[in-house]
C-alpha cells in the first residue's frame, strides 16, 4: 500500500510527515498506517465476528456497554517519581520516545531483554518511524502499569486524539503470539484510529465479557488487573511526537514514606498544579 498526497498525488513515505512535492501535511504515520483500507477492513471483519459471538451468547448488551466505555477510555504512562520529577521540573517541558532519549539525551538502555529487543519489535509493528513514536495504555480507571512506575499519568485527550493510534498489544508480545519474525510483515485488523478504540478492544476481548461483568469490572477487563507484573495485558497506544507536561491531565500515586521522596513528591504536586493537573493520593 503506497500513500498519496491528497493534493498533488505524489508519494509519501510512510515515515514523512509532509508531502515532498507540495509540502501538504500528510498526517501522522502511525495514524495513516491504522487508516489504511485493509487495516480497516481487516479490524471490521474482527469486529463483527466478536459481536456475532457475543450476541449468539446472549451479552450484547454488555458488549455494547463496554464499547461504549472504551470509547472514552484515558491513554496512562506510568513513571517513577523521579522520571515524573524530571518531566514536571526540567528545562524542557517535551517528554521525548526511548529512542530519541538515547539518541539525544544520552540516556543509557538498560541490560534487560525489554530495551535489547524493543527496537526489533517495535520496528516490525511501526517500521520506519518507531523511533517518533511515546508509549501509553487504555485505561478506564486512571491506574496504569505500576511495573513501570508507581506513578500513573493520563494525559488529555485532545492533546493527542489527532496523532494517536491503537494498538493490540505490547508488541514484543504480539509477535510471540502471531509467530512474527523481523523481516515479516505483521498481520492486519489489529490496530484502529484513537477514535476507533472501543472497536479494536471489542474484537480482542468480548471473550471475557460475560453475563455477570459488571460495569465496574470493564476496567480489569481492558487492563489485567495483575499490573505490576511485566507479562500484563493491555491495550497499547502510540502516540506521534514528543508528549509536553501540559498533556497532562492527572497524576495518581502513592505518597512517598522516605523523607527525601516525600521532598519530591510535594514539588511533584506543586508543578502539576501549576500546569493545571490533578493529583491523586492513593493507598
Amino acid at each position: 500500500m503506497i500513500d498519496q498526497c491528497r493534493k498533488c498525488g505524489a508519494t509519501v513515505p510512510i515515515n514523512q510527515r509532509a508531502c515532498a512535492v507540495c509540502n501538504t501535511d500528510a498526517g501522522f504515520p502511525n495514524v495513516r498506517v491504522a487508516n489504511r483500507p485493509m487495516e480497516v477492513a481487516a479490524l471490521a471483519t474482527r469486529y463483527n465476528g466478536a459481536r456475532a459471538s457475543a450476541v449468539a451468547r446472549g451479552v450484547e448488551g454488555k458488549i455494547d456497554a463496554f464499547e461504549a466505555a472504551v470509547a472514552v477510555s484515558k491513554a496512562v504512562m506510568n513513571r517513577s517519581l523521579g522520571a515524573l520529577s524530571d518531566w514536571l521540573n526540567g528545562t524542557s517541558p517535551l517528554f521525548l520516545s526511548f529512542h530519541n532519549q538515547v539518541r539525544h539525551l544520552g540516556r543509557v538502555p538498560s541490560e534487560n531483554e525489554w530495551d535489547q529487543q524493543r527496537e526489533a519489535a517495535e520496528s516490525t509493528i511501526n517500521p520506519y518511524y518507531f523511533q517518533e513514536l511515546n508509549f501509553a495504555a487504555l485505561t478506564l480507571d486512571g491506574r496504569g502499569l505500576s511495573y513501570y512506575g508507581s506513578y500513573s499519568v493520563t494525559l488529555k485527550s485532545v492533546t493527542i486524539e489527532d496523532r494517536a493510534s491503537v494498538f493490540e498489544k505490547n508488541p514484543f508480545y504480539f509477535n510471540r503470539v502471531h509467530h512474527v519474525v523481523s523481516g515479516q510483515a505483521p498481520p492486519v485488523g489489529y490496530r484502529s484510529s484513537w477514535q476507533a478504540r472501543g472497536r479494536l478492544a471489542v474484537a480482542k476481548l468480548q471473550a471475557m465479557i460475560t453475563a455477570g461483568t459488571s460495569l465496574a469490572q470493564f476496567a480489569d477487563v481492558l487492563m489485567e488487573p495483575r499490573r505490576n507484573e511485566s507479562d500484563c495485558d493491555f491495550v497499547e497506544v502510540h502516540i506521534y511526537g514528543p508528549i509536553n507536561r501540559l498533556c497532562i491531565e492527572c497524576i495518581m500515586g502513592p505518597e512517598p514514606t522516605r523523607g527525601a521522596d516525600r521532598v519530591i513528591w510535594r514539588q511533584v504536586i506543586r508543578k502539576a498544579k501549576e500546569y493545571g493537573a490533578v493529583v491523586e493520593v492513593t493507598a
